[in-house]
Parts: C-alpha cells; structure tokens; sequence
C-alpha cells in the first residue's frame, strides 16, 4: 500500500505480462484474471485495481476473456497475458550470434529509483538534485511500466532476432542472452541510457548498479545483426 496504489497493482499486473508477449514479439489477445481477495476488501479497490488493468490492457486490443474470483485471507493477483506470433517472427533467447549488436529499449535504473523514493520520500517531497518533472517521471516509471508492444510494432522486416525484457534487470536479460546462446557480450558503459537527474541524485556508481540489477523496467534487451539493429533504432526514434 505504501508504493503501490490498487490502480497501480491493476496496472503493472498487465504490463508485466503483456511484456512477456513483446518479448517473444507476439501480439496480444487477451488477459486471464485470477483474483483472491479477503471478504473485508472495499469494493472501491476492487474497481480501481480493474480500471489499471483495462487502462494497460486497452491500446493493445487486449481484453480480459476471462478468469476467476475467490476469496482468501490473502490478495492474491495472477494474470496470464495470451498472444499470437509467426513461428518465423518469434524472438528467443538463444538467437544471438557473435557480432551482434545489443539493441535495448528506454532507460533503465528508472523503476528501482521511483521504488526509493516512494520509500524514502513523503507525497510532494524529493531530494533537491532532482527537478519535479524528473522525479514524477521515476515514480510513474516504477509505478506505471509501459510493456514495450510499441516496439515490436515498429520491428523492420528482419531476419533473426533473440531477446527478453528486462524485467529482473538489465545485466541478468543479456546474462540470460549469453547462456542460451552461447556468446559472450561486452557493455559499454558511456552507451548506458539512465533516466535524467539520476546520475546527479545518486552519483554514477549507485546509478550504474540500478540500471543494471534495479529490474522492473520492462524494456527489451534485443541481440541482431549491426544493420537490422540499427534499423530498428531508427524505427523507434
């Protein structure tokens, strides 16, 4: 209750599986939603917790088909995000060759930093290095995670593709990446996108080891061809 509002549950419910899609390049279809909840639970919570769900769920077509509703001494929410892909368009993990490059969505480090200053910080309060619009834009970040189905709509006519989001993190995606496929990777850090202010907030190293073991950013960590990669970049601005 503290970091995360009934509306916000609903929300990084769905986008946390809808991500899931996106990182297999699928397009959605529809949600299943199991929910248990406690007899005493207002009914206000329930609909709001739904109106996050329907709000994530609606720009991509993906409707709630179905589900259940139990009660139990616990809130327990379990979602399971169904899609479809061409066998021929679908992203794996273990695709990625040697010479890839590693193309990554978004910042990353965005959703630990929102997590700390929920924690740390009072509603209207933040630390003096960081501007209002920056700080607004870390909470919503961990708050509000976009499953990045925009991405994948603007994938250019390429070829192979392995990938995952980053969900547990931007350095376990592409440790991840390696093992299934075998390759080795190299980082370079000045390439690294962080969120504005966070660097000046925290300083370089605490910004570092959020963006790369913070988690919960749900952008996708994609390894292709230089060209491809290139191409997609483009696509997404």
């Amino acid at each position: 209750p503290q970091t995360t509002p009934p509306h916000s549950v609903g929300w990084r419910a769905a986008a946390a599986n809808l991500s899931d899609l996106a990182a297999m390049g699928a397009a959605p279809i529809g949600l299943t939603v199991g929910l248990s909840l406690p007899g005493s639970t207002p009914w206000v919570w329930v609909e709001d917790l739904y109106r996050g769900l329907t709000e994530c769920a609606a720009p991509w077509a993906a409707p709630i088909v179905g589900g259940d509703v139990t009660r139990s001494p616990l809130a327990v929410l379990s979602i399971t995000a169904l899609g479809r892909v061409e066998a021929t368009q679908a992203i794996r993990r273990s695709q990625a060759q040697p010479g890839d490059a590693i193309l990554v969505t978004g910042v990353h480090g965005a959703a630990r930093a929102g997590l700390e200053l929920l924690l740390k910080y009072p509603p209207g309060r933040r630390p003096k290095r960081l501007t209002e619009d920056e700080a607004a834009e870390l909470i919503c970040a961990h708050q509000y995670p976009r499953p990045r189905l925009d991405a994948i709509a603007k994938r250019p006519p390429v070829g192979r593709v392995a990938g995952m989001d980053s969900s547990d993190g931007l350095a376990d995606a592409i440790v991840q990446l390696c093992q299934a496929s075998q390759v080795s990777a190299q980082l370079d850090r000045a390439a690294l996108n962080l969120p504005p202010g966070l660097e000046a907030w925290v300083g370089p190293e605490l910004a570092l080891d959020w963006a790369l073991y913070g988690g919960e950013d749900f952008e996708l960590v994609l390894c292709l061809p230089r060209p491809a990669a290139e191409a997609w970049r483009d696509r997404l601005g």
